[in-house]
């Protein structure tokens, strides 16, 4: 019974590891899982205003599959992502005006549900669930400014996951400094899983990444051999 205790702690602190790995981007900047599921459910929607307003295309680009969009994206940089997004989005803008911002409109609505459910704390104007009002401002915009509302969403989503999976890890190393009795305080340990939440929308990198390792080192201190 003891080595079954052993072994899931191990399993436990991999898993929860591989949470924290997914919060660095790495050099080659690849493509997060909310990101792709957005840049997913994007080109779904898209490839759906195509086909309404006869607009043409062919290529994986337009393929029904959206598995498939998402597949390509996880192994694809971000930016190479953002790229597509943008060549469907001018594609259908050179079809109509109304092709585009009836894509636009819809993928609005729908990544503002997604914000929801991983309890993203951004707002602003183009967080909403009114598809009219998004077509409305659609109409009337530039066509750079329609690419550059639909980018940034997926950002700001991208941005969601990241603090989600901070937040979760944070709630985790609290838990391991309260059961072991290590009595570390401060900002950083705490069970105020919004409280992280909010501060990794306001830190870079560089700054997520140094506070997880002092954290890492002081439970280390404190005997515990394998923190996630």
């Amino acid at each position: 019974m003891k080595k079954l205790h052993v072994f899931a702690r191990a399993v436990i602190a991999i898993g929860l590891a591989a949470v924290f790995c997914s919060l660095d981007p790495g050099p080659s900047m690849a493509a997060g899982w909310e990101f792709c599921h957005a840049y997913s459910q994007n080109a779904a929607v898209q490839i759906e205003a195509k086909d309404r307003f006869r607009c043409g295309g062919t290529g994986p680009q337009w393929g029904t599959n959206r598995r498939e969009h998402f597949d390509w994206c996880r192994a694809a940089e971000q930016d190479s992502a953002e790229r597509e997004e943008r060549n469907r989005l001018g594609r259908l803008a050179a079809c109509s005006k109304q092709a585009v911002c009836a894509a636009y409109a819809k993928t609005a609505v729908g990544l503002n549900r997604q914000r929801e459910s991983l309890r993203c704390h951004v707002g602003g104007a183009r967080w909403h669930s009114n598809e009219g009002s998004h077509f409305g401002w659609c109409m009337s915009a530039p066509q750079n400014w329609i690419e550059s509302e639909s980018i940034s969403r997926l950002h700001e989503i991208n941005a969601c996951d990241k603090c989600a999976r901070y937040a979760e890890i944070s709630v985790v190393h609290n838990k391991l400094n309260r059961d072991r009795g290590c009595n570390f305080s401060g900002d950083p340990w705490s069970d105020d899983w919004g409280g992280h939440y909010r501060w990794c929308v306001g830190a870079d990198q560089s700054e997520l990444n140094q506070e997880h390792s002092h954290r890492r080192g002081a439970l280390r201190s404190c005997g515990i051999g394998f923190p996630p």
